[in-house]
C-alpha cells in the first residue's frame, strides 16, 4: 500500500473517465468490508516502519470475452492488449507488470451477451464455469448492470478478502483503460478516495496535521498520501 503501490493506481480511484450516462463503478463496500479494511490498513501501518523495497510483480491476466452465440461481437483482444500494456506502463513505478498469460477465452452465449447483472446467478455461473486460478480473470461484457438491477455500470471487482479472483468490465468503458485500472485497484484492496459510510467518515480536504479538521488517516480511504476527493463527477455537477 501507501506511496509505493497506491500513488499510481489511486489516481483513477478518485477521478477517472467513463462512458457517458453510465455509473462509473459498481464496486461496493459493506460495513463488514469497512471493518476489515480498517484492520488491514492499521496492520500495514504497524508493520511498515521503513519504505518497502520495490520489487516488480508480474501479474498474469486472462481475458474472458463474451460474444453472441454465433461468435460475433465482443471486445477485440488486440485492443485489450494495448490497454493492458498502457496500464503496466502507468504502474511501472509501483512495481506492477501485467501480462496476458494465455489466449482469450471466448464465451459465445446470447443470454450473456444481452447483459450481466452484478451479484446475479448469471454472474455466478459465468465465473464458476470459466474463471481460472492463478491469474486475474477479466470478463468483458457488452452490457453490465448494477446490483440494483437498474443502472448500467462500467465495471466492478471483488476486494481480496471477499474471495474470487475476477472483475467485470463493460465493453463501452474498456477502450481508454481507466475503468480497468480502477477495478484493478479495487481487486488489490484499494478503496475510493471519496469513500464514506456508517463506519468510515468522509474525509476533509486538509492534509495539514495541525488543522483541527485533519482526518485523512481515519476517514475516506484512510490514506493521507492521496488527494482529497469529494466524489465529483458529471453525474452530480453541472460542469466539469
Amino acid at each position: 500500500m501507501k506511496k509505493l503501490i497506491l500513488s499510481s493506481v489511486i489516481l483513477l480511484l478518485g477521478h477517472w473517465a467513463g462512458a457517458q450516462n453510465i455509473k462509473l463503478c459498481g464496486t461496493d463496500a459493506s460495513p463488514l468490508d469497512d471493518s476489515i479494511y480498517m484492520a488491514k490498513v492499521a496492520q500495514f501501518n504497524a508493520d511498515t516502519t521503513t519504505p518497502p523495497v520495490l520489487v516488480t510483480r508480474y501479474v498474469p491476466v486472462i481475458y474472458h470475452i463474451i460474444r453472441q452465440s454465433d461468435g460475433t461481437g465482443g471486445a477485440v483482444a488486440d485492443a485489450l492488449d494495448d490497454v493492458l500494456a498502457d496500464i503496466s506502463e502507468k504502474l511501472d513505478t509501483a512495481g506492477f507488470n501485467f501480462f496476458r498469460c494465455e489466449e482469450p477465452n471466448y464465451i459465445d452465449a446470447d443470454d450473456y451477451f444481452a447483459g450481466v447483472t452484478q451479484g446475479s446467478l448469471m454472474e455466478s455461473d459465468i465465473v464458476g464455469d470459466h474463471a481460472r486460478s492463478g491469474a486475474i480473470n477479466i470478463f468483458f461484457v457488452p452490457k453490465l448492470i448494477d446490483d440494483n438491477g437498474i443502472d448500467t455500470i462500467c465495471g466492478f471487482a471483488r476486494f481480496p478478502w471477499q474471495g474470487g479472483n475476477y472483475l467485470f468490465i463493460n465493453n463501452e468503458c474498456a477502450a481508454d483503460g481507466s475503468t480497468l485500472l480502477h477495478q484493478i485497484g479495487h481487486y488489490f484492496g484499494l478503496y475510493h478516495t471519496h469513500h464514506a459510510s456508517s463506519v468510515i467518515d468522509a474525509e476533509h480536504v486538509t492534509r495539514m496535521q495541525t488543522d483541527t479538521c485533519y482526518n485523512c488517516a481515519t476517514a475516506g480511504d484512510l490514506l493521507c498520501d492521496t488527494e482529497a476527493d469529494p466524489g465529483l463527477s458529471a453525474l452530480n455537477v453541472d460542469a466539469m
